[in-house]
């Protein structure tokens, strides 16, 4: 992740990287690194001349517990068809 963050930054852009874990928090160790690793580079980036003001950053987004919500919902909307 730092390679790419850093090419990207040599290049003039910064890289703005989004991740979203469906999986437990135990697992997802490396996908919350890389977000990291990309927050820290894009700090260090000055904002391109084109970039909108406050645009970008980086973020890490767990979905399992909106899954499992919504999950719920549905299984409580289906009429058991036994």
């Amino acid at each position: 992740m730092y390679d790419l963050a850093q090419k990207s930054q040599a290049l003039g852009k910064a890289l703005v990287f989004h991740s979203v874990s469906f999986g437990p928090d135990r697992a997802s160790y490396y996908l919350r690194r890389m977000a990291q690793i990309a927050t820290e580079v894009y700090a260090r980036t000055p904002p391109g001349p084109l970039a909108a003001p406050g645009a970008g950053s980086c973020s890490y987004t767990e979905a399992i517990d909106t899954v499992i919500t919504g999950l719920s919902c549905i299984e409580n909307e289906i009429p058991d068809m036994a």
